[in-house]
């Protein structure tokens, strides 16, 4: 065989080889982090919410069986703060994962204050003003450039050389 051939023979097993040890590397993590989670899992105990409070400082609300429980750490320690009756969870984590648009609360809010003939006209006028500043500032600036062109001067004789 020719020298050629052997070297691609040689990359073509060693890229075979490497193939199969990513694919029992996945194998492997996918079955190890399967036992870790069913060894985490507990069947009477949930962390319902938890809330960080600075470095190495939470508050965890935990469910234990039918009773919720209010836990504070920091650093190495674990203190039980109080019972917590909750009877709608459910209902209230449905309330909780509403996405809340502020623009639609905003206008629900101005078309209850203002009504919608109001917020009519006072679109109208914005427009308006906003027309009149753009076509106060070309006029402003179409009078400097005519002051630029009638002195002879363009800005240039205040540069130092």
């Amino acid at each position: 065989m020719s020298p050629g051939f052997e070297a691609f023979i040689n990359i073509f097993v060693g890229l075979i080889i490497f193939v199969c040890l990513l694919f029992l590397t996945y194998i492997t993590t996918r079955f190890i982090g399967q036992k870790a989670t069913a060894a985490m899992k507990s069947k009477y105990i949930k962390v319902i919410e938890s809330i960080s409070l600075g470095i190495d400082k939470n508050i965890y609300l935990v469910q234990i069986d039918k009773k919720y429980i209010v836990i504070a750490t920091s650093g190495k320690t674990i203190q039980y703060l109080t019972d917590i009756e909750l009877e709608n969870l459910d209902e209230a984590n449905e309330e909780i994962n509403k996405k809340i648009e502020f623009t639609d609360i905003f206008a629900n809010h101005l078309k209850t204050l203002l009504g919608k003939k109001q917020m009519k006209s006072l679109r109208g006028q914005s427009n308006n003003i906003e027309k009149d500043n753009v076509s106060n500032n070309v006029g402003k600036i179409k009078d400097s450039i005519k002051k630029l062109k009638v002195n002879g001067k363009g800005g240039d004789e205040n540069v130092n050389v």
